[in-house]
């Protein structure tokens, strides 16, 4: 069986003398293949080590950031309808307020006509 590195020999096929570059630039040929590959290589194992658990980590922030937007927008909505009871009983105590001077009123006209006719002369 033939090497399979035959052409690195530089006396392969040396006729002329000058062929010796040409194994060299076949060197430096697979030396850039091999960092190619490496390279590939790695660019994949970072994708799988840092990528991926950084793209579930913000997943599972997305499912936590949605749930809690969820319970905010209920929160909110509580205080929408706490906020327009509260303005309602406000309404019904400026109601009650001006019902209670308005009786006080009444009340200091009976002292008064009580006053009047007790101390008026028959």
């Amino acid at each position: 069986m033939q090497n399979p590195f035959y052409y690195l020999n530089p006396n392969y096929n040396n006729k002329s003398g000058d062929n010796s570059w040409k194994s060299y630039c076949l060197v430096v040929s697979i030396i850039i293949n091999i960092f190619l590959f490496l390279l590939i290589i790695g660019c994949f194992l970072f994708l799988y080590f840092y990528y991926l658990p950084i793209t579930k980590d913000m997943n599972r922030q997305k499912i936590e950031l949605e749930a809690l937007k969820t319970k905010y927008e209920i929160q909110f909505e509580e205080l929408q309808m706490n906020k327009e009871k509260l303005v309602e009983l406000e309404k019904q105590n400026k109601l009650l307020e001006n019902d209670i001077k308005y009786l006080e009123i009444e009340n200091q006209n009976l002292h008064y006509k009580t006053e009047y006719f007790e101390k008026k002369p028959n």
